[in-house]
């Protein structure tokens, strides 16, 4: 029976590695992340957890080469666990570690150098074990994801006015350790996964639980990854079978007992990392310790979801994890739909690898870049709070640029206009006050410089009549002696 090819206009995607002078080595990559990336990229900075215990490190993508001069940067001295950049900004990056802490930090907009002693912008310690991931949300700016070894996951406003404010929700106790968190493509759910590999979905303005499948999501409970497919209402989980082979299988989000595919997914023994792009429907998936990337279509007919095989890109060296560019950064003029940055097992290297779609005609092709994500939060923290629900601001690639470089809001607070303007009044009165504090303290310093002044002249007087005193003391003596030689010595 002749095999059915699958018409496709991703078809032929094709895999490129860079060239040695184009990557980035000579940074030692921590080995104990767990089944984590190590790593996160945007179009202006790559973040690299290193050997240093707690410690991770950020590097400018324009500098390529031997990385001589990195800087360790220390999260605490426990062992870092994750770390995702913001993609509303691409100088803030969250970081989890061992002990329970989550850190978040605004990196210079020159990048790190040398000596620098970079201090984060707010410490969150609401989990009391390790933080195990990280997960922004879709649209909402400021509202993070999290989930640990406390067995509990929680969703986090880190632009919150007061520490107390931070945690929005935090999801019932889960029967066992929570690996990962991730959101639906407009951010109105939740999903955990775990050691007991059975899927859950919550509420995330709440933490109500909404579902528990009934079974796990795979037979055998190994290191399992998932994530969202896009606006199809679908999440990818990567697993292993019964027989101990490597798989990945589609669950309807809103009923987490029917899987729609089971896949097969090569033959090796690691951890698959699926990544998902929403624009061309296409899935990759990566195995730690291959040398593979195999990428899959979804594609829905009439309801029915079926998952094809497009092909595979092979390199020559395997991977231990890779962190794939938000589609902003990519160089669209010559067709590229993917890159990811690849650690490679064998040494101190980030490789970054693209994926592009083969076309005669130059320019810019229309047909593989529908609008996509943009670099502006699409609802602010407290109207997403508030229950005001909207899916990623789309916007078309070109109108899109390439870096995104805010700071951190003053005193980090994020809100509305109106909540801004007290703010602003509140500062207003608060440096008021600050002046006439100021004005009062410069009252009493020049209080005490006159008494000073007073109490240095009383003292010069003091030793002029010591002096004189002692004068006249010697004069007295001198005169008893001229006495006494003359044999006339008054009596005392």
């Amino acid at each position: 029976m002749a095999k059915i090819v699958h018409q496709s206009k991703f078809r032929n995607i094709y895999g490129q590695s860079s060239r040695k002078q184009d990557s980035y080595e000579g940074v030692p990559i921590s080995s104990n992340m767990f089944e984590n990336n190590y790593s996160c990229v945007n179009p202006k900075f790559l973040a690299l957890a290193t050997k240093a215990i707690g410690c991770f490190t950020v590097i400018s993508l324009k500098e390529t080469g031997r990385q001589n001069n990195y800087v360790n940067i220390k999260h605490s001295g426990s062992q870092l666990m994750d770390l995702k950049w913001n993609p509303c900004n691409d100088r803030m990056l969250a970081t989890s570690a061992d002990d329970g802490s989550i850190k978040i930090w605004v990196i210079p907009e020159e990048g790190l150098v040398q000596d620098q002693e970079l201090e984060p912008i707010r410490t969150i310690s609401h989990h009391k074990k390790r933080v195990y991931s990280l997960e922004w949300h879709p649209s909402a700016e400021n509202i993070l994801a999290t989930c640990s070894a406390d067995n509990t996951a929680a969703v986090l406003d880190i632009g919150a006015a007061t520490d107390k404010e931070v945690v929005i929700c935090k999801t019932p106790t889960h029967d066992d350790f929570v690996f990962q968190v991730c959101w639906d493509y407009e951010g109105e759910t939740i999903f955990t996964l775990g050691k007991e590999q059975v899927l859950r979905s919550f509420n995330p303005r709440t933490g109500e639980l909404v579902q528990k499948a009934s079974g796990t999501a795979h037979q055998l409970k190994r290191a399992t990854k998932m994530t969202a497919l896009g606006k199809s209402n679908l999440l990818v989980t990567t697993g292993f079978s019964g027989l101990n082979s490597p798989e990945l299988r589609v669950w309807k989000m809103d009923d987490l007992d029917s899987c729609v595919v089971t896949h097969a997914c090569g033959e090796g023994s690691g951890c698959l990392f699926p990544f998902f792009d929403a624009d061309s429907n296409v899935l990759y998936v990566a195995a730690r310790g291959e040398v593979t990337i195999r990428y899959f279509e979804l594609v829905e007919s009439e309801g029915d979801y079926k998952l094809y095989d497009l092909y595979y890109f092979s390199a020559q060296t395997s991977q231990k994890s890779m962190c794939v560019m938000p589609k902003r950064g990519l160089e669209y003029m010559d067709c590229e739909i993917m890159r990811f940055y690849k650690l490679l097992n064998s040494s101190a290297m980030v490789e970054p690898v693209s994926f592009f779609v083969p076309r005669r005609a130059e320019g810019f092709q229309e047909d593989l870049y529908p609008d996509t994500v943009g670099v502006e939060p699409a609802l602010s923290a407290k109207d997403w709070i508030s229950g005001t629900k909207s899916g990623p601001k789309l916007v078309p690639i070109q109108e899109i640029p390439r870096e995104t470089s805010r700071d951190a809001p003053e005193g980090f607070v994020t809100g509305s206009e109106e909540d801004t303007e007290a703010i602003l009044a509140q500062k207003t009165k608060l440096e008021s006050q600050l002046a006439g504090v100021k004005a009062e303290l410069k009252a009493a310093q020049d209080v005490i410089k006159t008494k000073d002044d007073e109490l240095a002249k009383l003292a010069f007087q003091l030793e002029t009549s010591k002096a004189s005193l002692k004068t006249s003391e010697e004069e007295i003596e001198k005169l008893k002696k001229e006495l006494g030689a003359k044999g006339a010595v008054p009596e005392a």
